[in-house]
């Protein structure tokens, strides 16, 4: 049986709405395991973890940078998963 990994690192337009997506799947932001995704050196370091892409996470400033830091861990070690 597969396990779920250890971190949730999310991939959102603002912390505002990493807060929302907590509120909404009933997960605290305070969570030492729900990591908001304020960059890319958050993904480059993620490990094994389960990255949700919640909302328009594409229309951040660093958004060219975040997609280069997903493909790059996708292609290795995390668990993808779409909101």
């Amino acid at each position: 049986m597969c396990q779920s990994p250890a971190r949730v690192i999310v991939l959102a337009k603002s912390l505002r709405e990493f807060h929302a997506w907590c509120q909404a799947t009933g997960r605290s932001p305070r969570n030492p395991h729900v990591v908001y995704a304020a960059g890319p050196s958050v993904l480059r370091r993620a490990g094994e973890a389960e990255i949700v892409q919640h909302g328009e996470w594409w229309e951040r400033l660093d958004a060219p940078a975040m997609a280069d830091a997903l493909a790059a861990l996708t292609a290795t070690t995390a668990v993808p998963v779409a909101a």
